[in-house]
C-alpha cells in the first residue's frame, strides 16, 4: 500500500536540525522559506544573537516578534546606545546575556535597561552610562539565574555596601569582574567576601591587593581564592607569593605585579593545574 501523506518532523527535532545551521546564515535563510514551521524554527535560530541594528531595522509593529526570539544582545557600537530607550516597550523572554557599552543620551535622560532584565538572564555586562533605574535592584528581584557579572563603571547612588549586599544576594554567581572604574568602591570587605566564596570559579579584580590586605585575608581565611580556576589580580609581589602558595586550583592566572620586591616564579611553579599564565611587571626587572 502506498500513501501520499507527508512526513511531519516533530518541532523539537526540526529545531535541533536547524540549530546546526547557526553558523551558515545563507543555508538557514533558505531553510526558512520551506514552510511555516521551518520559518518559525529557523527564525528562532537566526535571531538568537542578532545585531542591535538588525532589531532596530524591523518595523515597530513587528519588532516584538523577533525580540521574543533573542538570546544575546551586545550594545557595542556607538549608535547602538540610541536604541535602549526605543526598546522599552519590548519584552525579551528568552534573553540570557546582555552587554551594555558606555552610552549617555544627549538629552540628559537616563538609560532604561529594565526590559532586558528577565528571569532568563544569566549574563550581565555593564561598561557605563547614566541609568534611570536601580539596575542592581532589578537584577536581584528579576534575574534569579544570574551567574556572570561585569561591572566596569559606577552605578549612580551605589556604594561599596550596596555592591556587597548584591553579591551576597546573588548566590548563583560563578564569574565576577569588577573593573578599574569602580576600583574606589571595591572595599576590603568585598575582596574578603569574594576570596571566601566557594561558588566562584572566575574572578577579575583591578583593586590592588597590597601586602597588608593579603596578610589580613590570610589571617581571616584558611585559603583565600581556594576554588577559583581563573584569577586576575593587580597585586604586590609578596602578596602574590602568599596567594599562590596556598591555592592549587588555578588553571588561568593573570597577575599585574605592582612592585619588584621578591621573585614570583618559584611560587608559581607549584601550581600543578596551571594551563595559562600571564605576568605583567610594573617595574623593570630581570627574570631568572
Amino acid at each position: 500500500m502506498t500513501t501520499n501523506a507527508k512526513i511531519q518532523l516533530p518541532v523539537e527535532v526540526l529545531g535541533h536540525i536547524l540549530a546546526c545551521l547557526a553558523d551558515d546564515e545563507t543555508s538557514l535563510r533558505s531553510a526558512i522559506l520551506v514552510n511555516r514551521d521551518w520559518a518559525e524554527e529557523g527564525t528562532s535560530v537566526l535571531w538568537r544573537r542578532p545585531s542591535v541594528s538588525s532589531l532596530a531595522a524591523i518595523c515597530e509593529d513587528r519588532r516584538q516578534i523577533y525580540a521574543g526570539k533573542i538570546h544575546e544582545l551586545d550594545f557595542a557600537a556607538d549608535e547602538d546606545g540610541l536604541w535602549h530607550n526605543g526598546f522599552t516597550d519590548l519584552n525579551f523572554p528568552r534573553l540570557k546575556g546582555i552587554s551594555v557599552d558606555f552610552y549617555e543620551p544627549l538629552d540628559g535622560s537616563g538609560l532604561r535597561l529594565g526590559q532586558y532584565l528577565q528571569p532568563s538572564l544569566e549574563v550581565f555586562h555593564f561598561y557605563g552610562g547614566k541609568l534611570a533605574e536601580d539596575v542592581l535592584g532589578l537584577l536581584e528581584s528579576q534575574c534569579p539565574r544570574l551567574h556572570e557579572l561585569i561591572l566596569d563603571n559606577h552605578l549612580e547612588g551605589v556604594d561599596s555596601e550596596r555592591v556587597l549586599a548584591f553579591l551576597k544576594h546573588s548566590r548563583l554567581l560563578k564569574s565576577v569582574d569588577l573593573g578599574t572604574r569602580i576600583e574606589d568602591i571595591v572595599s576590603d570587605e568585598i575582596v574578603r567576601y569574594l576570596a571566601n566564596n566557594d561558588e566562584l570559579d572566575t574572578m577579575i579584580l583591578t583593586k590592588p591587593i597590597t601586602n597588608e590586605l593579603m596578610s589580613k585575608l590570610a589571617y581571616q581565611l584558611p585559603c583565600p581564592w581556594k576554588h577559583i580556576q581563573r584569577l586576575e589580580l593587580r597585586i604586590a609581589t609578596k602578596a602574590a607569593t602568599a596567594l599562590v602558595s596556598t591555592a592549587q586550583s588555578h588553571t588561568t592566572l593573570e597577575l599585574d605585579i605592582q612592585d619588584s620586591e621578591v621573585g614570583i616564579l618559584p611560587a608559581v611553579c607549584t601550581l600543578v593545574r596551571l594551563r595559562r599564565l600571564k605576568l605583567t611587571f610594573r617595574h623593570e626587572r630581570e627574570l631568572p
